[in-house]
């Protein structure tokens, strides 16, 4: 192998890495959203979609579950008597290992 050749494949491996490293930093920053105190769920889940499809394509089952989430209060998803999590809380929760299962 040519030192050019060399050289090229560890250019494309450090910039592989790099951009590695800005999508985790990607994803990791739409998982701290769910936690604002302004959370918007269709701005997030839009935005998350575009995120994930670039990454990993459009038909990726990461996707197809994100937007399976729903995020709608209804009077089903209030918090029982139990004390199990609000709709919202599970919607998040859900939301969130989609995210963690990318890396």
């Amino acid at each position: 192998m040519s030192n050019t050749t060399i050289e090229i494949i560890i250019y494309l491996y450090r910039n592989d890495k790099r951009m590695v490293n800005k999508e985790i930093k990607l994803l990791e920053r739409q998982i701290e959203k769910l936690s604002a105190s302004d959370f918007d769920f269709e701005a997030w889940k839009k935005y998350s979609v575009i995120i994930l499809s670039r990454i990993f394509g459009d038909n990726d089952e990461k996707i197809k579950q994100l937007k399976n989430i729903d995020f709608e209060f209804s009077s089903w998803s209030l918090r029982d008597a139990s004390g199990n999590e609000s709709y919202e809380e599970g919607s998040k929760r859900l939301a969130t290992e989609v995210f963690k299962s990318c890396y």
